[in-house]
């Protein structure tokens, strides 16, 4: 299939890590990254996988991207993406939990994505708030229908407000 002028090509061999882009939740974030993505933004990508979201919102006009992913070989991989892909210094990937690698609490992202499952979700709640609280737009995604009113409460319970769902 060729690309069109519109489209974003990210070059992805999905070895061991997580995230070629084609499953549902990856794709709904994607389609919130061209909305919410307008120049100059700064992305902080939580459990960032192989990277894609990451790539994207810098393709698409983002400023600098930080994926945190506590798989070492998912950053290995990423790494690589990254490198194939022909993106510098304004994208990093960290191996570590977002609590480590934020340590003071000093990004100032706007904005944070998060592709989890509900329980990882529920146990970051306070660690995404905080940057709610600073400013930050934060695009949640990886829950089961189901699961989504617990998760809009336990974020509502913090400081974080709805303003859009799937």
């Amino acid at each position: 299939m060729a690309l069109q002028a519109q489209d974003i090509e990210i070059v992805l061999d999905p070895k061991q890590a997580f995230g070629t882009g084609h499953h549902a939740t990856t794709r709904m974030l994607l389609e919130w990254l061209e909305d919410l993505v307008h120049g100059g933004e700064s992305v902080l990508d939580v459990g960032a996988g192989s990277g894609i979201l990451a790539m994207v919102a810098l393709r698409l006009g983002a400023a600098s991207a930080l994926g945190v992913e506590c798989d070492p070989v998912a950053v290995d991989c990423a790494r690589d993406y990254a490198t194939e892909n022909g993106f510098g210094d304004n994208l990093e990937f960290r191996c570590g939990t977002l609590e480590e690698v934020d340590r003071q609490g000093e990004l100032r992202p706007d904005l944070v994505l998060a592709n989890l499952d509900r329980q990882t979700l529920l146990l970051l709640c306070d660690e995404l708030a905080q940057y709610v609280s600073h400013g930050a737009r934060l695009l949640l995604s990886g829950i089961l229908l189901d699961q989504e009113q617990e998760i809009v409460e336990a974020f509502s319970k913090v400081g974080a407000m709805l303003s859009q769902t799937a």
